[in-house]
């Protein structure tokens, strides 16, 4: 397992953590994780044996977001026509296929749920989109300037 996390997302409602490794630049050995929050009795942290690999041959899988409805949200900066991407699959009750939402990013990097349907996702080229799935919008919403990384949504 690698030892470096690129995201992290918690669902405690249903006990487990998920995080991704993107593995060596533009080499397609990108991974999800999945583990129980628990650690199981009697088990170190570095030796525990319930650690599942959900996916695994991604091109670079970064940021993650749970959606209700037991979905994962995630960006994927690697090599076309599966990376700069947005990407979700169902992890609950057992994970599903990978279905692109979204493409054509420059090095997709943040991703916020608003909702089922909604999405905001940052790149290193500078831009975010709003990706609103019920009317078909894929839409440059701003260019601030220089890379983004991370978002967060605000509820002022």
């Amino acid at each position: 397992m690698d030892a470096y996390p690129d995201g992290i997302a918690v669902d405690q409602a249903r006990g487990h953590v998920y995080w991704t490794s993107m593995g060596a630049l533009k080499a397609g050995e990108g991974r999800i994780f999945r583990a129980p929050l628990d650690l199981p009795t009697g088990t170190s942290p570095a030796a525990r044996t319930d650690i599942e690999v959900l996916w695994h041959d991604l091109p670079e899988p970064i940021d993650l977001e749970l959606s209700g409805g037991g979905n994962l949200l995630w960006t994927d900066r690697g090599a076309e026509p599966a990376g700069n991407t947005l990407n979700r699959a169902s992890v609950n009750p057992v994970p599903g296929p990978v279905t692109i939402l979204s493409s054509g990013y420059r090095e997709a990097i943040g991703v916020v749920a608003v909702d089922e349907s909604r999405f905001y996702v940052s790149d290193l080229g500078g831009s975010i989109r709003l990706v609103d799935l019920d009317d078909g919008l894929d839409t440059v919403l701003a260019r601030p300037g220089g890379a983004l990384t991370g978002l967060a949504l605000a509820d002022l």
